[in-house]
C-alpha cells in the first residue's frame, strides 16, 4: 500500500482496524475464545482482509480513469466484482476449514478455533468490501490515477510494475505451452519438495534448554530417586557445554514455558532442568546422554526430553481386560516385541508396582473393654510407624512439618 496514492492507501488501511473489530465481536458472539490459536489466526489473516478493499478500490479508481462519476464508479465497481470477490474468499476459506474436519484428539482440539477465526475475519472483511469500502471510496477518491497528461509527464514504480506486468501477460498468451508446463512442473516440484519436508504439528522448542525426568519403580523412597537424580546432575554439571543444573527430587518444576506442564509430585519422580550454551549443544547431549544412560540404572527409566507439546509417547498400545495376571503377561510381550524395533526407545507401561500393606481389623468388643477406640489405634499406629503430622512451621519461604515420632514418645 505504500506504493499506492495516499488517499487510494487510506482508504483501504482504513479497512483493516474495522475488519478485526468485527472479527473479534463475530469471536465474542459465537463464544470462541481469544488466545494463542486464535490470536495467530488474526494475524494470518492481515494481509488476506486487506484484498478483497483494495480490489474493489481499483476498480473504482479504474472506473474514474474511464470518465465514470465518482458515484457512478463507486456503485459499479462493487456490483461488478461482488461476486468474483466472494468466490476468492470462500477458496481461502475452503483451504483453512479441513483442519477443523481432519485433526482428532488434542490437534484438533488445539486448532478449532484457528479455522473459525480466519473464516470470521475474511467475511468480515468481505463484508466491508462490499458496503463501506464503496462508499469511502466515493467520499475520498474522486479523480482517477491516470490521464493522458500525466502519463507523458509523470512515470512511477506503479507504472514500470504494470509494464512488466502487462509485457509478461504478453509473452504467457503467445507460448502457452510453455506457460503451461511452467505451472505444472512448479506444482510438481513443489509437491517433491513438500514430501522431503519434515512434518511435525507440534514442533520442538529449539532453546538452549531441556529436561531430564526420571521414574523409579512405584514405592521407592525418596532418598534412591536422590541418588539417581545427583549422579545425573553431577555428570552434567561436568560437561563443558552445560552451563548450569536445577534439579527436582519427589515434584518438578514449576511451569517455566508453555509447552512444557509440570508433573504430579510423587517420591519416585525426579526433575533436572539443563541449561546448555547454545540450541545445538542441547541436541548433541540429548543424543549422546541418552545412549549413555540408556541402562546406567536398571531400576530407573530416564527420560532425556527436548521441550515441545508431544503426547506422552508417540506410539500408545492400550490392553484391556478382566484377568490382571494375563493382562500383566500380554503387556509384556507388547513391551519385548517393541524394545526389539529400530528407533524405538523408552519402552515402559503404566502399571503401578505392587506395594505391600498391611489391613487392621479392629475387634470392636475387646477394644471398647480396654477403653480402645478407631481412632486412638490409627493415631497410636501412626506414631509407631511414619509418625504422626502435628503442625507446620515455617523458616523464611520453606515449610517444615512437625512429626511425633516413636523415639519422641519413649523419651517422654
Amino acid at each position: 500500500m505504500l506504493l499506492l496514492p495516499f488517499r487510494v492507501a487510506g482508504v483501504a488501511a482504513i479497512t483493516i482496524p474495522i475488519s478485526i473489530l468485527m472479527t473479534l465481536s463475530s469471536l465474542y458472539l459465537f463464544g470462541v475464545e481469544l488466545h494463542t490459536v486464535s490470536l495467530a489466526a488474526l494475524i494470518v489473516t492481515l494481509g488476506m482482509i486487506v484484498d478483497n478493499a483494495i480490489v474493489i478500490i481499483d476498480n473504482h479508481v479504474e472506473k474514474l480513469d474511464e470518465g465514470e462519476t465518482p458515484w457512478d464508479a463507486a456503485w459499479k465497481s462493487v456490483s461488478e466484482l461482488f461476486v468474483p470477490v466472494f468466490i476468492a474468499t470462500l477458496a481461502i476459506f475452503s483451504a483453512f476449514f479441513p483442519i477443523s474436519m481432519y485433526l482428532k484428539g488434542i490437534g484438533g482440539d488445539f486448532t478449532a478455533s484457528f479455522p473459525m477465526a480466519i473464516g470470521m475475519a475474511l467475511f468480515a472483511s468481505l463484508l466491508v468490501a462490499g458496503f463501506l469500502v464503496p462508499f469511502l471510496s466515493y467520499l475520498f477518491i474522486k479523480k482517477g490515477l491516470h490521464t493522458d497528461k500525466k502519463r507523458k509527464s509523470k512515470f512511477n514504480l506503479l507504472d514500470i510494475l504494470q509494464n512488466v506486468f502487462n509485457k509478461s501477460l504478453d509473452v504467457a498468451f503467445k507460448k502457452p505451452f510453455i506457460t503451461i508446463s511452467i505451472g505444472v512442473l512448479s506444482i510438481i516440484l513443489g509437491v517433491i519438495i513438500f514430501g522431503n519436508v519434515k512434518q511435525q504439528f507440534f514442533p520442538k522448542v529449539e532453546r538452549n534448554q531441556f529436561a531430564v525426568e526420571v521414574y523409579l519403580p512405584e514405592g521407592e523412597v525418596l532418598d534412591n530417586t536422590a541418588k539417581v537424580i545427583d549422579s545425573l546432575e553431577t555428570a552434567l554439571l561436568s560437561d563443558k557445554r552445560v552451563e548450569n543444573v536445577t534439579s527436582f527430587v519427589g515434584t518438578s518444576s514449576p511451569r517455566f514455558h508453555a509447552v512444557y506442564a509440570p508433573n504430579i509430585p510423587s517420591v519416585n519422580y525426579g526433575q533436572l532442568i539443563v541449561n546448555t550454551i547454545s540450541d545445538e549443544a542441547t541436541i548433541e547431549i540429548l543424543d549422546e546422554y541418552n545412549k549413555r544412560f540408556k541402562n546406567t540404572f536398571s531400576n530407573a527409566h530416564i527420560k532425556w526430553k527436548q521441550l515441545d507439546m508431544q503426547a506422552t509417547a508417540p506410539i500408545e498400545v492400550r490392553i484391556s481386560g478382566n484377568n490382571i495376571e494375563e493382562l500383566k503377561k500380554v503387556s509384556k510381550t507388547v513391551t519385548d516385541i517393541l524394545s526389539r524395533q529400530n528407533g524405538v526407545e523408552w519402552v515402559r507401561n503404566d502399571w503401578k508396582e505392587k506395594r505391600q500393606a498391611i489391613s487392621v481389623k479392629l475387634d470392636k468388643d475387646k477394644a471398647n473393654r480396654l477403653g480402645y477406640n478407631k481412632g486412638l489405634i490409627a493415631t497410636n499406629l501412626a506414631v509407631y510407624l511414619k509418625g504422626l503430622p502435628l503442625t507446620t512451621i515455617w523458616e523464611e519461604d520453606y515449610p517444615v512439618d512437625v512429626v511425633l515420632t516413636r523415639e519422641t514418645v519413649l523419651m517422654i
